[in-house]
């Protein structure tokens, strides 16, 4: 083995450490049909084009994968297909799969492990969406249909998670997909600032924004669930 292929290994092995994942007594990503796995939206390539033989919808389910569970964590998106190309050239053994050194990570964490005994899974509004012009953030490419495509799999995701009692979005667009995926109607500040639910939709803030603790903690606050 050489030393690449060494540090390949090691670096996924401290992720398995860090973020355990697929624990025993969990459902599993049910089987994803054609629609999703090669959806055609202008601006992206989907993560199942990149790798054909991924199981799973959200590359971050390797972190919260439980398909049983009561919570689900909307993210935007997961990366640029950039990222994901970068991790398959360097032969990593899973690439669509979440990384613990990621800062977003770091934060989330501090409010999603006391609360992993509800059951997480952890996806984005655009599922295995990837846009292709290599930005994390910013607005995103062809919007609309990325939201609509978006929202069409959120269904899907709903239909086959059976104890869902709460969605929790970590910004507007997942707020604007769970909204449409719901029938329901509301504004995203209002509910995130004022710590409310509407339905079984959370309105939170993103890991990083650059707001107090404080403000964060009246968003999660809403989840009320033991």
């Amino acid at each position: 083995m050489g030393v690449t292929d060494q540090v390949i290994r090691l670096g996924s092995v401290l992720q398995l450490i860090a973020f355990p994942a697929d624990r025993g007594g969990v459902s599993k990503t049910p089987p994803l049909p054609d629609w999703i796995r090669h959806a055609r939206v202008p601006g992206y390539v989907t993560a199942h084009e990149l790798c054909p033989d991924e199981t799973r919808l959200f590359g971050t389910e390797s972190w919260y994968g439980d398909w049983s569970g009561r919570v689900l964590l909307l993210a935007k998106d997961f990366a640029p297909s950039s990222y994901l190309e970068g991790r398959i050239a360097r032969r990593e053994a899973r690439p669509y799969s979440h990384d613990c050194t990621r800062r977003t990570n770091k934060l989330l964490r501090k409010w999603t492990d006391p609360r992993a005994h509800l059951g997480l899974l952890y996806g984005s509004a655009l599922a295995n969406l990837l846009r292709t012009d290599g930005k994390w953030s910013g607005p995103l490419p062809n919007r609309s249909s990325a939201i609509k495509y978006g929202t069409r799999v959120l269904e899907f995701v709903i239909e086959h998670m059976p104890a869902l009692q709460r969605i929790i979005c970590l910004g507007e667009e997942s707020w604007e997909c769970a909204n449409a995926a719901e029938g329901l109607s509301g504004k995203w500040q209002q509910y995130r600032d004022s710590g409310t639910r509407l339905g079984r939709l959370v309105a939170a803030f993103h890991p990083a924004a650059r707001v107090s603790a404080a403000r964060i903690a009246t968003a999660w606050r809403a989840l009320d669930l033991d």
